[in-house]
This record gives C-alpha cells, structure tokens and sequence, in this order.
C-alpha cells in the first residue's frame, strides 16, 4: 500500500481491498506513507485496531541517519 498527498484515499475501501491478504495467516503488509500525508502514526493505529494486525512504523529518515554514507 502507498498512500501520498496528491491522491485522495479512504482507509475503508484500502481495508476492502486488502482484507483476503489481512485473513491470510502468515502474510504481511507493506505500507508506504509519504511524509506529507502526516498519518503514520494514525494508520498504525488504525490497522493495529481495525483489522487485528500486529504492526510496526519506521521512519525511513531515522533510520538511514543510523548508517551514515561511506564514498
């Protein structure tokens, strides 16, 4: 899933539509989130909440901080 500022969603037609792989037992979810949607956090807690799932944010810029770039 990605979700950006210049396209309108709906976090209930996205849940639709990836509900058989969120019933699947085993399978995952990668969800991209631009920066200027701002709704990290509240989409974590929504799949937390709504469809059950384990989940987890990273913050791509944090992390690439953690390993500084060697020429």
């Amino acid at each position: 899933m990605c979700i950006v500022p210049e396209i309108p969603y709906d976090l209930e037609s996205i849940y639709k539509r990836l509900q058989p792989v969120i019933n699947e037992e085993g399978s995952c979810i990668i969800a991209v989130v631009a920066e200027g949607t701002r709704v990290a956090q509240y989409l974590t807690r929504w799949l937390t909440e709504r469809a059950g799932m384990d989940t987890r944010l990273t913050v791509l810029g944090h992390a690439a901080r953690r390993f500084p770039h060697r020429p």
